[in-house]
């Protein structure tokens, strides 16, 4: 919300400076968001008499003027066609600043003497959108009545200063110049005085008479009031009209226009004008839209409705979009002699997915969706009538034409001074706080109870429910700097802490970072290409993408079902920024309809019958663009699998080839992993299908870790717990075995741990081979065994006949001892 100071002081007495305004109100909890000095670089300007105007001897596009500027009488050199002799102009005199710091200086042009600038409004630094009855190429052409030799920015209404607060959505009132005043009266303790103007002189006519109003959406529109005003004289609105608006950053269109912008921004109640000989049948009817109707806005905006809006309409079709912009057919025109006005209060909520639906949030929509108060309309429906007459352009008919609920009944909350000044951390006395709320307007009874109070609350103030909203008012009023920083009287300090997921969480974390590997965070909305970029068809699971009512864009229109994208994006960013390899990882969630995903038998702790399906993931990504064999990534990845598992105590783990449900994964190089708990693998590890690497713009030589969180921290975890130091030696074989190369190496291993039986004590790989000396369908894979008894120390009699199990067992699988 934009306002002059200036507008301000309208309605209160503040006489203190700006920057104590600022201050003050900013401590209240009105945040002061910018001020702005306008025409602040703008120096020397002055009213001018055009007394001459003779063609310049040596330039046919020039002119000599000569120019009183109430000192003396100057000549000056002009280009704008439009300069004329007994003009008033804007004068910049030699030593003048203008926009953008362009300094004036006597000048000689063609060899005639300038001694000034006669300046259009550009020069100003505004535009004829700010300044309506300026033109685009030529000088600004003041008022008849402007006095000669004064300052030119005071005559033009330049000069306030504008300052722009930033108003939470539980204050609408404070969406109005009022509000605000109201507001700086309470924080400086000054005198405020409440808009209550209304219009004396009325034309003959009734409204009634003329035209009609009927309500077919009662639910959606509480009330609506219409006046007619006759004799309409369109013209521009007077300079300190012009200039509040322009303030709050609204552009003069003209007097009519303006008015109901003027009264919207005064009080914050939206209104609207039609011009009464575009209403067929002179006729307002509020009712839904008919589905598929169409409708051209104000902004030429065609727009197909449905049901769920509500619509300003009369006999022939809609004239307007309730609460958010009127329609092209019926605005107000140079030519308009007689219109209707309109206060009217509709249902926030509808206004609010009016608006959504058709991307149009106007001024009047951003007031209606934060709930107004029945009040209101009458008043501002009285002001828009009182500046018509004020103004002298039209004559106001002597019946309005009221459709309306009665007004709700006033709330009433009851506090105590202990109450207040526990919630505060306050020591005030009773009467201080009765002080406090009768500034806001609130009306204060006593109760049977000497201790209990009842606040009415006023028709403007529809935030305030509950005591704690009491307690609010008065702590900020009271001046939250004044607060001592301590904790509030009843209430003792509690020692926070993580519960077991988040500290298994804050574990996670510690051991990939401790593995090398940095925290990536990136957005849950994605671009819906992103699937068809992995390869996937529209009936895959992960296809099937939640879409955003109301995204940022169509890049960000979906919520995403898989980590992968988002942490290829992340990677190709660092491959282009020159950082050849890395490890990343990420926490976060994906978004599925329900019953498309295993939900591993921990179903209540995903199913929720209205929101999506939140998977929480934890992804590990590799890349290295210089790998030479492209098996090294998956192990390092692998290995770090192994570590994260280690520390979560979690033993038993599998890993298996996957199918080809994963398009997006190199179909010889990934594995599903899965944990003894559940049927379904929790998760893949593998390297990039190269076609996905290609689209994605990385390096095939990118690996992925992508394990689902739950179902991960919910399995079979053993405590980590201290052992003793062995005390007996342990006994090292190692096997080197050449077996098909679609063999798992997970699973050769997991057989002969079966078939080493209890005194292994364990087993690594510690080579993996294919090349020279090996058949091309092979592969070499060397584990290292070690042998322990706690008991006793061990002998080769006792492991060898092992090992020979081993070996023999392993060539009936075809997995022969390499020579």
């Amino acid at each position: 919300m934009k306002a002059s100071l200036e507008w301000i002081k309208d309605f209160t007495e503040y006489q203190g400076d700006i920057q104590t305004f600022v201050d003050g109100m900013t401590l209240s909890g009105t945040k002061v968001e910018s001020l702005e000095y306008e025409g602040a670089d703008l120096k020397k300007l002055v009213v001018g008499h055009v007394l001459e105007k003779n063609q310049h001897p040596n330039a046919d596009r020039l002119s000599v003027c000569q120019v009183d500027v109430g000192t003396e009488i100057v000549q000056i050199v002009c280009g704008a066609p439009n300069v004329a002799a007994g003009q008033k102009v804007i004068v910049a005199l030699p030593g003048a600043v203008l926009a953008g710091g362009f300094k004036i200086k006597k000048a000689k042009m063609r060899g005639e003497e300038s001694n000034g600038m006669i300046c259009s409004i550009d020069e100003l630094g505004f535009s004829v959108h700010e300044f309506p009855d300026a033109v685009s190429d030529g000088i600004y052409v003041l008022p008849d009545d402007s006095p000669v030799g004064n300052d030119a920015l005071d005559v033009i209404g330049i000069g306030q200063e504008i300052i722009e607060f930033e108003i939470t959505s539980n204050r609408p009132d404070c969406l109005a110049v009022e509000g605000l005043a109201r507001e700086t009266s309470v924080v400086f303790d000054t005198k405020f005085t409440a808009l209550d103007k209304k219009p004396n002189n009325f034309s003959d006519l009734k409204s009634e008479d003329i035209a009609s109003i009927v309500v077919e959406a009662p639910d959606l529109c509480s009330a609506f009031i219409g006046r007619i005003v006759t004799d309409v004289k369109i013209e521009q609105s007077p300079i300190w009209m012009q200039k509040r608006l322009r303030a709050a950053g609204m552009r003069p269109i003209n007097n009519i226009v303006d008015i109901t912008n003027f009264v919207m921004l005064s009080l914050g109640q939206p209104m609207h004008a039609y011009d009464l000989d575009f209403l067929t049948d002179h006729s307002i009817i509020v009712r839904r839209a008919e589905d598929q109707e169409m409708m051209t806005l104000l902004d030429g905006t065609e727009i197909k409705m449905n049901s769920d809006n509500l619509v300003i309409a009369d006999t022939a079709g809609a004239v307007g979009l309730a609460g958010v912009m009127g329609a092209e057919n019926s605005e107000v025109r140079d030519s308009t002699k007689a219109i209707l006005f309109e206060a009217a209060n509709f249902s926030k909520t509808s206004v609010r997915k009016t608006a959504k639906e058709y991307n149009l949030r106007s001024e009047a929509s951003l007031r209606f969706e934060k709930g107004l108060p029945a009040q209101n309309a009458q008043r501002a429906m009285d002001y828009a009538c009182y500046l018509i007459e004020e103004l002298n352009c039209g004559k106001v008919a002597s019946t309005e034409i009221t459709v309306a609920e009665k007004f709700p009944v006033l709330h009433k909350i009851e506090y105590t001074a202990q109450g207040i000044n526990k919630l505060t951390g306050v020591d005030l006395s009773i009467e201080q706080i009765n002080q406090i709320l009768n500034k806001l307007e609130l009306d204060i009874e006593p109760t049977e109870n000497s201790d209990i109070y009842v606040a009415t609350i006023p028709y403007f103030r529809g935030d305030l429910k509950i005591e704690a909203d009491l307690a609010e008012e008065v702590a900020r009023i009271y001046g939250y700097d004044k607060i001592e920083s301590r904790f509030s009287k009843g209430n003792t300090p509690t020692l926070g802490g993580r519960n077991a997921t988040q500290l298994d969480v804050e574990k996670i974390r510690r051991v990939l970072e401790a593995c090398g590997a940095y925290e990536a965070y990136t957005y849950s909305f994605v671009s819906p290409t992103d699937v068809v970029r992995l390869g996937l068809d529209s009936e895959h699971a992960l296809s099937q993408q939640l879409t955003i009512l109301n995204p940022l864009g169509e890049e960000y229109s979906k919520m995403r079902t898989t980590m992968l994208p988002s942490l290829l994006r992340v990677i190709e960013h660092n491959l282009s920024h020159g950082n050849l390899s890395g490890v990343l990882y990420e926490l976060g969630k994906t978004y599925h309809p329900l019953n498309t995903l295993p939900d591993y038998g921990l179903t209540a702790a995903y199913q929720d019958e209205h929101l999506p399906d939140e998977r929480e993931h934890v992804t590990v990504a590799l890349f290295d663009q210089n790998l030479k064999d492209s098996s090294q990534g998956y192990f390092i990845l692998k290995g770090i699998m192994e570590e994260l598992f280690r520390h979560l105590g979690i033993v038993e783990f599998q890993v298996s080839r996957v199918g080809p449900d994963h398009p997006y994964y190199h179909p010889g190089q990934t594995a599903s992993v899965y944990l003894p708990d559940y049927t379904d693998p929790i998760g893949l590890i593998g390297t990039i299908h190269p076609g996905s690497a290609k689209e994605f713009a990385v390096t095939p030589n990118t690996y992925f870790l992508d394990l689902e969180l739950h179902p991960l921290l919910k399995a079979k975890r053993e405590k980590i717990l201290f052992k003793a130091l062995p005390k007996y030696p342990a006994i090292t074989r190692d096997l080197s075995f050449v077996m098909p190369r679609e063999n798992l190496v997970s699973e050769v291993e997991a057989e002969i741990v079966g078939l080493a039986g209890s005194l292994l004590e364990s087993i690594r790989i510690f080579d993996v081979y294919q090349g020279q000396g090996i058949a091309e369908d092979k592969k070499s894979v060397a584990f290292s065994l070690v042998f322990r008894d706690a008991e006793r120390t061990l002998s080769d009699r006792e492991i060898n006949p092992i090992m020979q199990k081993i070996i023999v067992n392993m060539a009936k699988r075809d997995i022969l001892l390499r020579a």
